[in-house]
């Protein structure tokens, strides 16, 4: 029986939840098929212009190209998509590698007394949490109307871009157009 036991906690133990974020997005409509439409990706902050966003526009393209929309290249686009992403550090705390414990008592016929003392051992580290969130509008580029605006937001303690900018926008397009007006919780398994 303890073999079958210690088999499902470790099962459990090493089993992942996989990433989740919170995505809510809202839309027309009328907006249901962008098939074929062109689009090109613009940084919604100035501060995002630049290599870094070129890598990251380029990703959300294909994630767009992957539900219809093709890219503009030089030509006038249809659709305009504005990109925003920040990943922030929201909570530290100490965390200790160890620690070291020593006790003592005795005890007679009527009582007993212990005591005891307690130090950390190894090195003391920082857990930091991260809120990491995409923004992306998409927009009539005759009109300037704004035909979907959507938003992922996770938090967690990677907070790498290269590794979560990936995940957030996979969350955020999962099933596009999506329930408008909707917040869900989409997870995403190791494999996805």
């Amino acid at each position: 029986m303890f073999p079958l036991l210690f088999l499902v906690a470790l099962t459990t133990a090493c089993a992942s939840r996989g990433f989740e974020a919170d995505v809510t997005r809202f839309h027309d409509n009328a907006f249901d098929d962008q098939s074929g439409q062109s689009v090109t990706i613009r940084p919604a902050r100035e501060a995002l212009d630049g290599l870094e966003f070129a890598q990251y526009a380029a990703l959300v393209g294909e994630k767009l190209g992957a539900v219809g929309f093709t890219a503009a290249g030089e030509a006038t686009p249809d659709v305009i998509a504005q990109l925003d992403y920040l990943i922030t550090p929201i909570a530290s705390a100490e965390k200790e590698s160890g620690r070291l414990s020593i006790g003592g008592g005795s005890f007679g016929r009527h009582g007993g007394i212990s005591s005891g003392v307690s130090f950390p051992v190894g090195e003391t580290s920082r857990d930091t949490v991260f809120r990491r969130r995409i923004d992306l509008v998409l927009i009539d580029a005759e009109t300037g109307k704004h035909l979907w605006e959507g938003r992922a937001v996770s938090t967690g303690k990677v907070g790498d871009p290269a590794i979560i900018l990936p995940l957030l926008a996979e969350a955020l397009l999962q099933d596009f157009p999506g329930i408008s007006g909707r917040t869900i919780e989409v997870t995403l398994t190791p494999d996805q």
